[in-house]
Order: structure tokens, then sequence, then C-alpha cells
């Protein structure tokens, strides 16, 4: 049984790097300002319960092993990657498709539709590099003889709140700047940069 003290002793460090990693801008970060910009707080909502979910998903993966068989296997990391990086590059298309579409009042129709919670939890569950990060990054904040898979679990957590926390603010800076982005000419530019910023994380996990 491991000790209290013993897992208190690394919880700081894990909690300062969780903040840093979340922090350093992504895919998730990309997708949470573009649906902010939209105004929509559902969608922003859904994008972050949907990152949290795969990032949770992820640690319980370390936990149980998988992450281990993904990154030993090298058919299941290339189909994860392929996955990965076709869901990235159908959002960026989604968002530059938006970022055409006229300003007038006339109803939208979405051809792609990979926003809001599908959106977010697809883009981290389908992501290899998350799994050989939580494979490689958790195991780093195990203490000897501590039940793997509880740790792991304690650990999604509590990078789970740390995230929320800091996409939730985020998310609400770029809500502030509503007035300044609503102007059309700003919110294309947005969605445009949001676009091909996906699409190149998209080819780069293509790429590997």
């Amino acid at each position: 049984m491991v000790e209290y003290h013993t897992m208190a002793a690394v919880l700081p460090a894990f909690l300062l790097a969780t903040v840093v990693i979340a922090m350093l801008p992504g895919p998730a970060t990309a997708l949470i300002i573009r649906e902010a910009a939209s105004g929509d707080r559902r969608r922003v909502v859904g994008v972050i319960a949907g990152v949290e979910a795969a990032i949770f998903a992820w640690a319980v993966f370390a936990g149980l092993g998988v992450a281990a068989l993904v990154t030993a296997s090298a058919l299941a990391y290339a189909v994860l990657r392929a996955v990965g990086a076709g869901v990235l590059i159908v959002i960026g298309l989604q968002t530059l498709w938006d970022a055409r579409k006229s300003t007038t009042k006339r109803r939208r129709r979405n051809v792609l539709t990979l926003k809001g919670f599908r959106g977010g939890l697809l883009t981290n569950l389908a992501n290899p590099k998350a799994a050989v990060f939580a494979f490689s990054f958790y195991p780093q904040f195990i203490p000897h003889g501590a039940n793997v898979l509880a740790t792991c679990v304690l650990l999604g957590a509590i990078q789970f709140l740390v995230e929320v926390a800091w996409y939730s603010t985020l998310a609400t800076a770029v809500t502030g700047l509503r007035r300044f982005i609503d102007r059309s000419a700003v919110k294309r530019w947005i969605e445009r940069v949001v676009g091909t910023v996906l699409i190149a994380l998209g080819l780069r996990v293509a790429i590997g």
C-alpha cells in the first residue's frame, strides 16, 4: 500500500506539469477558440467536455495498458494516426467552409458536422500522440507499489480539472471580445486561421 505522503510528494510536480501542458496551443485550443468566437456557448461547453472526456479515457487506458499496446503495435498506431489526422483535417475544412459562407441571415447548412462534444472527443480520442503521452507521462508520477489503474484515474481527474479551468478561462476571454470578433471580416479571419491550423496539425499527425 502506498503511503499518502508519497503520493502527496508527486502531486505538486504533476499539477505544475499539467498546467503548463494545458496552456500549450494545440487542436483543443483551436477548437475552443473557434466555438467561442462563434458565440455558441453550448458548443463551447460541448468541445471542452469532449476534449476532457477523451483525456480521462486515455488516462484510464494508460492504467489498463491499452496505451502500451498502441505504442507497441505499429499497425494500431498507424490506424489511430490516420483516423486522428482525418478528424483534424475534416474539422479544419468545416471551419474554412464556415468562413466562406455569406454573412447574411439566410439559414446555414453545415456540410461537415464535427462540432461540439463530438468534435472535441474525436480530436483527442483519435490522437495517437495522446496515447503515447499518456503512457510516457503518467508513469513518471506513479509511486512505487501504487495501484496503477487507480493512480492513473486520480491523475486523469486532476488533469481534467486543470484543463477545464484553463479552457473555460480561455473561452471566457474570447467571448469577452465578441463585439470585436462579431465584425464579419474579423470573424472570417479567425475562422480561416483556425481552419488552416487544424488542417496543418492534421497533416503533421499524418506525416508522424
